[in-house]
């Protein structure tokens, strides 16, 4: 199951900041990946689990059906180039 997160780090003066955007962890293949998400976590859970969803067709040497696709061809370039 993916995770989703916000990351933190810290200012110039050391003060610890969060991230605008949720971070998505999950295992395509044999390796765990972070993905930028979105703004609101919801929407990044949903991605965790689409993309965990690409990986098993992908396992089973499947092609994603008509609605994965058309939400494919949806998301940000940055986004689609990195899966």
């Amino acid at each position: 199951m993916a995770s989703v997160f916000r990351r933190t780090y810290r200012k110039p003066d050391g003060r610890a900041v969060e991230c605008g955007k949720f971070t998505v962890e999950c295992k395509v293949g044999e390796q765990f990946r972070r993905l930028p998400g979105f703004t609101d976590r919801k929407a990044s859970e949903e991605l965790g689990r689409k993309i965990e969803r690409l990986d098993g067709l992908r396992a089973a040497g499947e092609q994603p059906d008509a609605a994965l696709t058309r939400w494919l061809e949806g998301l940000p370039d940055t986004l689609r180039g990195k899966l």
